[in-house]
């Protein structure tokens, strides 16, 4: 995926995210980096699945209810598009635990480029 979400409300930002997800296959992930106030996180989404995997560097929960939000919409308009019932009542997000933690402050966006690459050559990240 390449390109802002950064533009618009809630709703409209949802929706070019839901546009982004219209292609996805079984199991495909989207990684979509994440800034809130000066830092970098890691958004990993199944839409299929309706999961959402969390990654900080600084292994802070997750803590943006408008992102959490975007991408919740997302998910529901995505799956109301192409006519697929929500699996769940809610879209699962989980914090991942034991991912590599930045040591100083400043190396937060290096971090989520390390996850994502870890994550497309299939490593253990």
């Amino acid at each position: 995926m390449v390109g802002t979400l950064a533009c618009g409300n809630i709703g409209q930002r949802s929706r070019k995210l839901a546009d982004r997800f219209k292609g996805a296959c079984d199991g495909q992930h989207f990684l979509i980096p994440f800034n809130d106030v000066n830092h970098w996180a890691l958004t990993v989404v199944k839409p299929n699945e309706e999961v959402v995997y969390y990654m900080d560097p600084l292994k802070r929960r997750i803590y943006s209810q408008e992102w959490t939000e975007v991408v919740d919409n997302a998910i529901v308009f995505y799956k109301n598009t192409m006519n697929t019932p929500m699996l769940k009542k809610k879209v699962s997000w989980e914090n991942m635990a034991g991912i590599p933690m930045q040591k100083g402050s400043v190396d937060c966006g290096l971090f989520v480029m390390r996850y994502m690459k870890e994550i497309c050559q299939d490593k253990e990240v």
